[in-house]
């Protein structure tokens, strides 16, 4: 990625289409403008400010985004801040005492309102008060209540966000798994004796009837990336740990006989 400071107010990120891929976005997301395309603006802005050794105020935190493709297909894109006075002024298309009164009403809003803003959601929240501290620290008129209840609501915000990124990342762990596959029974056995984690493994085994071979699928669940990992690797020195697509994965168990549903490794210890 490369970062430039067009201007005070505008600053250009040159992303090529790897580095979107990377992020798990291509360019049909960009365009659209996902959740997932806003909340990758985000980083990009936050990661501008610190390599151009932008101060705070001077970042871009309310910004619009202006997207091209380059003839490489990398994509460039200039945000360019919105501050508080400029997005009232187009909201209420120049109308200046509109634009007062609408102004007014924020500043109101977050001193006595604070119930309303958890409805939003937390990207906007968190760039909305940003646009207020800025506003209300440029105009020199804010009082010292109405800025320390948007930097409390901020402090929840951020605690909000690390609540909300833990689960999303504990859910797309639990949707991680690998199939392993026994021609006898036994080399199942063999290979959950080996398996020597104190963390309870997730796992189910198959008879699949068409081969007669038997298929243990292992789920990360909440175990350790390390454990995960390494269960996986050791399943290649008793059996094939075999890649599925989703469409065959589900063809192969419901086609199959379940021998133990579950708990697979430890009853296999067992046995």
């Amino acid at each position: 990625m490369k970062f430039t400071k067009l201007s005070d107010t505008d600053i250009r990120c040159i992303i090529s289409e790897q580095e979107l891929s990377n992020n798990g976005l291509n360019l049909d997301d960009i365009m659209a403008k996902t959740d997932e395309t806003k909340r990758f603006f985000r980083q990009l802005m936050d990661q501008a400010t610190r390599k151009l050794g932008m101060a705070h105020g001077n970042g871009i935190h309310m910004a619009s985004a202006q997207i091209s493709i380059l003839e490489d297909r990398s994509i460039s894109i200039i945000f360019h801040e919105a501050n508080l006075d400029e997005a009232l002024e187009h909201v209420t298309g120049g109308d200046s005492e509109k634009t007062e009164r609408l102004k007014n009403q924020i500043e109101e809003q977050v001193r006595m309102q604070k119930d309303k803003i958890p409805e939003l959601p937390v990207t906007m929240k968190r760039e909305l008060l940003d646009m207020m501290e800025d506003q209300l620290n440029q105009s020199g008129n804010a009082s010292r209540e109405a800025l320390s209840e948007i930097r409390a609501l901020r402090a929840e915000l951020e605690a909000q966000e690390q609540n909300e990124q833990i689960i999303a990342e504990v859910k797309a762990a639990m949707k991680r798994s690998f199939v392993v596959r026994f021609e006898e029974l036994e080399e199942a056995r063999l290979y959950a004796d080996s398996c020597t984690s104190a963390n309870h493994i997730v796992s189910s085994l198959y008879k699949f009837s068409q081969d007669e071979a038997y298929y243990l699928s292992v789920q990360h669940s909440v175990l350790p990336d390390k454990v995960y990992e390494g269960v996986k690797t050791l399943a290649s020195e008793f059996g094939e740990v075999v890649t599925l697509q989703p469409a065959a994965r589900q063809f192969l168990f419901e086609n199959s006989e379940v021998i133990i549903e579950d708990d697979a490794v430890d009853i296999l210890k067992g046995l």
